[in-house]
Order: structure tokens, then sequence, then C-alpha cells
């Protein structure tokens, strides 16, 4: 989970306000199916066993464009390591431990306290025997981690009573149901799973996301496509784009930011929301025989008039040579 914050000397101050919100809105739901492996037909299962440990890298960089110019560009890496603790005929107990950052953006010491709250963080989760995410167990540790972090970045804020009342609100959503939705890396990690693929055929699902802030779904589209199988490698590539109804969404920006902003700020909003459009793809490589997501990337887009935000997230298997 990650948002975009700007960190001064004097502390912290929201940037682009309004995309903060969008991002943070911006979560999954899919429908389920069951089958198994054929030439032109996979379902992604995970045959696991207890004790398989694999280390992983994330990548993640942040782009930003005024006009064509790239006006910023920030990259970082954390390893994690997933870990199964326990297997049965119906669920696996996962352990995912995450690691050390390393970023090429000069940190300052909230940023350097924020990123020693991750380091070392572990999660610990169920998933059902097909590998599809069901609960969080150790949810109430990671509440108590993410309040820190809130508290962290609340402490420095600059921006007055309405951005008081938004943190105050991300730490009341802090229950069992938000964090596990937005646990990024495991939840992209395992949205594949569970659900059988037709290879080059394209099929379209319009689902409701769920929102914590303000309380009503927001409508999205996922186009889904199993684009490639090589059995003699063992491996098959999934995409998944995800695109938003632009109207309603935008309604439910300009809602929420008439709780939280000022005046001044209300009526630039509004204008930049009416030229607001955003997309997320997302690609997976999954090896066939084990069941295992050796390789994951998704590139996520903002725009909002002559700027643009890239946000790209890729997790890939470490791999002995």
């Amino acid at each position: 989970m990650y948002y975009e914050i700007n960190i001064g000397k004097k502390g912290i101050q929201m940037k682009n306000l309004f995309l903060l919100i969008a991002v943070f809105l911006y979560s999954f739901s899919f429908g389920k199916a069951n089958n198994l492996i054929n030439d032109s037909t996979v379902t992604f299962i995970s045959y696991w066993d207890k004790g398989e440990s694999y280390d992983f890298l994330l990548e993640q960089s942040k782009q930003k464009f005024s006009g064509d110019p790239l006006i910023e560009n920030t990259n970082s890496s954390t390893t994690f390591t997933m870990t199964v603790v326990d297997s049965t005929e119906n669920d696996y107990v996962i352990e995912f431990l995450y690691g050390n950052t390393s970023t090429d953006e000069e940190l300052n010491p909230i940023e350097k306290v924020l990123n020693n709250l991750k380091n070392g963080l572990k999660y610990k989760y169920r998933i059902g025997s097909m590998g599809e995410f069901q609960e969080l167990i150790n949810w109430e540790e990671i509440r108590d981690v993410a309040k820190s972090m809130i508290d962290t970045i609340a402490a420095q804020n600059e921006e007055g009573p309405q951005m008081k009342m938004f943190y105050s609100s991300i730490a009341a959503s802090l229950n069992k149901e938000y964090l596990e939705e937005s646990s990024d890396e495991i939840q992209f990690y395992h949205l594949p799973f569970g659900y059988e693929y037709v290879l080059n055929s394209k099929r379209e699902q319009i689902t409701n996301l769920s929102n914590p802030l303000i309380g009503k779904p927001i409508p999205a589209t996922y186009s889904i496509e199993l684009t490639d199988i090589n059995q003699e490698e063992g491996w098959c590539e999934l995409q998944i784009n995800k695109t938003i109804n632009k109207e309603e969404y935008s309604e439910y920006l300009s809602e929420l930011i008439q709780k939280i902003s000022s005046a001044n700020r209300k009526e630039n909003a509004n204008d930049e929301i009416a030229n607001f459009d955003m997309s997320d793809n997302m690609r997976f490589i999954m090896d066939l025989n084990s069941g295992w997501i050796l390789y994951f990337q998704r590139i996520e887009t903002s725009e909002i008039g002559s700027t643009k935000k890239v946000k790209t997230m890729s997790i890939s298997m470490q791999l002995e040579d």
C-alpha cells in the first residue's frame, strides 16, 4: 500500500490530493471458475507443499510528466520471502516477510522511520486449496503497524483540519477487511488463482469495487485474456486490464474532496476531476508445474490535464542459476 506524499524540510504536504484519493480507492474484485490445464485452457492452481520458501524482488517506480517532459523519476526495490508454513487438503497458511528496501531517493527522517517500520514486517494469511486469498490471520498486528505509520505522517501534517480528518478516516478504516484488500503485493500475487482462462479468449467482467471512505461501490470493468501457453517450457501468460467508469468515479472523487478540502482546493480540484482518467494493466507469468507466479507486472497510469503519473510495480521470483 502506498500513498503519493511529498515530505519536505517543514514536514509532509499532499500533492495532487485527488490523485492520491483516486489511487487509494482503486481496489479489486473477481468471479471464480474451476478447471485444469490443457492445450487451450489453464486454471491457476497452487501445487505447493509445506516448507516451500522462495525469495522475491519487488521493484517500484514512479514517473511524473508535465506534457512530454519527464519531471520526476524515482525507483525503489524491496526483498520479501514467501513461505508455506502449513498445508492441508483445504487450505494453506502463508508467511510473507518483508526485507530491506533501497531507493534512489534521498530519504528524510520521517521516510526513514516509515521504511524501518516495514522492514521485517510479517503478514500471515490463509489461502484456499487452489491458491485464492481467504483471510489475513495476523491483521491486528498489521493494523497496529499501519496506525504507527499514519500517526508518524499525521504528526508532520501542515495542511490543516481537513487533512487531519482524512488521516483519521484512514485510521478508522483499518479493520480486517480493509487491511486484507490493501495488502497490495499479496492481493496481486494471488489475484489470478482459482480461475479458469481460455487461450486468446478475451472476456470482460463488470464489477463493483469496495470504497471504504465514501461507502459507495465504484464501478469498474476487467478485460481478461490468457495470451500464451508454453507447455514445453512449462509456463503461461495472463493479462488483466482494468478501467473505471469515468463519469461515476469522478462523482465519488468530488464527493470525498468536498468533505476534506478547503474552499479554494475544492474549486481547483473539481476543475481537475473533469479531466481525470486512470488505467491499470497487469501481466502474470505462472509456472504450470508448481503453480507459483514467476513474474508479475502492474502499470498504473493516471492523467489530469497535462500532468500524467505512471506507477510501475513488478514482482519477480529470485531463481537460482
